[in-house]
């Protein structure tokens, strides 16, 4: 198509380079607004001299790799980070401030106020009954445990869950109406939407198992485990804004995974501020200080790093009987045009969801075959 616009015979060639941004700035001649590709009108145009040497994207160093990586990373804390953004939220919305306060107070009473007070009562409780009763201390230490995540630890993470779920949604209903207004109407049908819905359930729970099998793994366990929470964390973040544009989940994904730099440096705030913490506390501090992200999240623009593909067009060099007419090219070696195209992005695309994913369509391709065996 691109030889069709450039009047190019069969035998001229095209290729597509990867040019720093610095490179792209010192070429002289054709420009990106030059042409059109996708549409009727286009212009030609020779640069009037020698192209810089253009640097292909598998010559970059890991320096300049890592550096642009760090740069999306750090942009992600920075905007996961701006409260200000969550404050003129409240400000401008009576709902979401009632809803985060009831938040707030809720989880802070149940994971942060009582929940260690019962924890220190169970263990005096414990150490009382050791010295005082005689009773063997291992034996009554799990039967406070049991008792505990049976009458209180189970039964309020329940209400804590049920409560911030509603109100985590009302939350992002009037963030988004704010920041871009009504939200649009999908055109997917009630099945498809409960399909993806169960295909979104069963990947998140396979991610969340694969997260608890990985923190075992001797010395990179840990370092593993921070990063997947931290993308997991952000993840959550986005959802409600995406479910209110009305993408599919592939297209969730598909954006989350040629962004993971930014939603790693996303989520990092809120893996720092819960994981070097017990387990239950650490879901009572997440409860706690989700909604602050789920309205940065919002006004958030993730980032994706560009570069700038070149389009080399060669002319193939003319023959004698045309060399007359020809007026690009006068000597033996073919003439370059060149066409700078933004590219979406040169990243390659992180698999953050791949083996979830692989594991998901598995399971629910082998229930769908037993359940057509069966019928």
């Amino acid at each position: 198509k691109l030889t069709q616009y450039m009047g190019l015979q069969s035998s001229g060639t095209v290729e597509l380079v990867m040019l720093r941004p610095s490179a792209v700035d010192a070429i002289r001649g054709t420009r990106a607004n030059d042409y059109e590709i996708d549409g009727e009108e286009h212009s030609k145009s020779v640069p009037t001299q020698e192209p810089p040497p253009s640097t292909p994207i598998t010559e970059l160093s890991f320096k300049d790799v890592a550096s642009r990586m760090f740069e999306l990373w750090k942009s992600g804390v920075v905007d996961a980070l701006r409260l200000d953004r969550s404050v003129l939220f409240l400000m401008k919305s009576k709902t979401i401030a009632h809803c985060t306060a009831r938040c707030f107070v809720l989880n802070f009473i149940i994971f942060l106020l009582l929940s260690p007070i019962l924890q220190w009562a169970i263990s005096f409780a414990v150490q009382f009954s050791t010295a005082h009763l005689h009773l063997v201390g291992t034996v009554i230490r799990i039967l406070f445990n049991t008792l505990y995540e049976l009458l209180w630890g189970f039964p309020v993470y329940c209400v804590s869950f049920i409560l911030s779920t509603i109100w985590y949604k009302d939350i992002a209903d009037h963030a988004y109406k704010i920041q871009y207004g009504k939200p649009g109407k999908g055109t997917d049908s009630i099945q498809r939407r409960l399909a993806d819905e169960i295909y979104r359930l069963l990947l998140i729970g396979i991610l969340l198992g694969m997260i608890f099998v990985i923190q075992f793994i001797p010395l990179i366990g840990s370092v593993i485990n921070f990063f997947q929470l931290s993308w997991l964390y952000s993840f959550y973040s986005f959802e409600y804004r995406w479910a209110m544009e009305n993408w599919r989940l592939e297209k969730r994904l598909e954006f989350f995974e040629t962004r993971w730099a930014y939603f790693a440096g996303f989520g990092f705030p809120c893996t720092a501020a819960t994981f070097f913490f017990p387990k239950f506390l650490s879901d009572g501090i997440f409860a706690l200080l989700f909604p602050v992200f789920i309205l940065t999240a919002t006004a958030a623009r993730p980032k994706l790093d560009r570069l700038i593909a070149t389009a080399v067009v060669s002319r193939p060099s003319p023959s004698p009987s045309d060399s007359s007419s020809s007026s690009v090219s006068t000597g033996t070696e073919p003439q370059p045009l060149l066409l700078n195209m933004p590219m979406a992005g040169w990243m390659i695309r992180m698999p953050v969801f791949k083996y979830p994913r692989d594991f998901t369509l598995a399971v629910l391709t082998h229930v769908m075959q037993s359940l057509t065996t069966d019928l």
